[in-house]
């Protein structure tokens, strides 16, 4: 007999299978098709409207259905007491974009959870054993995952395009100054290596290094994302696009919007995926026009202090590390928000969040709510991920991430 019981139930918690349904909205405008997905319920006082593990099971949704929007269903009810009636409007037009925006076109429509489901039915699972496995050796590991997929889909779009080396005529993104530090290229690789040997020719680089991301964040006490899958590998990287498209260090917060702006994301999405500097590095050279003798009044006197003595002459150079989040460095958390509020954000571009009106809200929200916070991560990580995908007969899967075929 197989039963199901639902713990929030005191009494008759306990009832065959075969008596649940579908779930149908009452108000669905139209009738005989299954919406996405029903209203959050409150659990633990709570609301809980994500199913993460079990994804290669829902049925194929194809009627043009779309619940209408509500404010429990975008912002936590917690969250939505402090904010402003600007801030508030700001979020359910992010959220109502996101859910019309035309990333969500014919590209996006190509991805799904359960891409690799018959031709790679195991991909998820070497992905994460070797993320595990490298976060293990170095506990570093998920910051540099996360910076590659970031700095991946900010140029042409998540297409592998980062991963590629210069060749004689052409100088690649890997060798743009923006991304002369980046890291976690030898996870990529490895993992590739692995996926080759089980399903050759079938996984693309983009999508290995967004599962490895996805992967890296959640070992590093982060949420679990639901990863879209069915990208393609560009056959082509541009050092001169990395410098043109990657949000600089120094940025104020209308240079960060019109680089966000750029690959379709918002506000919201720009004080979120700030947020991932809540974990990882950057280096000396970063941070020397905020310390002696320019003393950027926007820093703690206590962090100038502290990056005086780590970054002091004649070590302020790009070879020299500085944790982003002096607090828990290793650690997916909100911490990252609570720094910018005492002034001890690391770079320019942190900080001014905090300062701005625009993006100063949200960041006192986030560092109230981490779940919120994580909600929001989540929700822009997709968006992100879904911006200048290749599919179809685009691009290519590369049999080496470093290289075209």
């Amino acid at each position: 007999m197989v039963s199901a019981r639902l713990a929030t139930w005191k009494i008759h918690n306990a009832f065959h299978v075969q008596v649940l349904k579908p779930y149908r909205d009452p108000n669905a405008i139209f009738t005989g098709c299954q919406p996405p997905s029903p209203p959050p319920v409150l659990v633990h006082d709570e609301p809980e409207y994500e199913v993460e593990f079990v994804i290669a099971h829902r049925p194929p949704f194809s009627c043009a259905y779309s619940p209408p929007l509500s404010l429990s269903s975008i912002v936590h009810p917690t969250m939505a007491r402090g904010l402003s009636p600007l801030l508030l409007v700001l979020l359910i037009t992010a959220t109502a974009s996101w859910r019309m925006s035309p990333l969500l076109g014919a590209e996006a429509k190509r991805l799904s959870k359960a891409y690799y489901k018959d031709s790679c039915p195991y991909l998820e699972t070497i992905v994460r054993e070797i993320v595990i496995d490298e976060v293990r050796k170095d506990p570093t590991t998920p910051a540099p995952l996360l910076r590659l997929h970031f700095h991946d889909c900010f140029v042409q779009g998540c297409d592998g395009s980062v991963l590629l080396k210069s060749t004689p005529g052409n100088k690649a993104e890997m060798d743009a100054p923006p991304n002369l530090s980046l890291n976690g290229f030898n996870v990529i690789d490895r993992i590739k290596t692995a996926v080759e040997a089980k399903c050759p020719g079938v996984v693309s680089c983009a999508d290995i290094t967004a599962l490895a991301a996805r992967d890296g964040v959640h070992l590093a006490g982060g949420p679990y994302i639901s990863t879209q899958l069915g990208r393609r590998d560009s056959r082509t990287s541009k050092a001169a696009l990395a410098v043109q498209f990657l949000p600089g260090h120094q940025m104020d917060v209308n240079a960060l919007l019109k680089n966000f702006a750029a690959i379709n994301l918002t506000l919201v999405d720009l004080v979120t995926l700030s947020g991932g500097h809540t974990i990882g590095e950057s280096h000396c050279d970063t941070v020397a026009h905020r310390i002696a003798p320019n003393r950027d009044p926007t820093i703690a006197r206590s962090m100038r202090k502290y990056l005086e003595g780590h970054c002091k002459a004649p070590r302020v150079d790009g070879t020299i590390p500085v944790v982003l989040d002096i607090k828990s460095a290793k650690r997916f958390d909100n911490q990252y928000f609570k720094n910018l509020q005492r002034k001890f954000g690391l770079l320019s571009s942190d900080q001014v969040l905090a300062i701005d009106s625009r993006t100063k809200e949200l960041v006192n929200q986030f560092a109230a709510d981490k779940k919120g916070f994580f909600r929001n991560f989540r929700r822009s990580m997709v968006r992100m991920g879904s911006f200048g995908v290749l599919t179809g007969r685009n691009g290519e899967i590369r049999r080496t991430c470093s290289v075209v075929n």
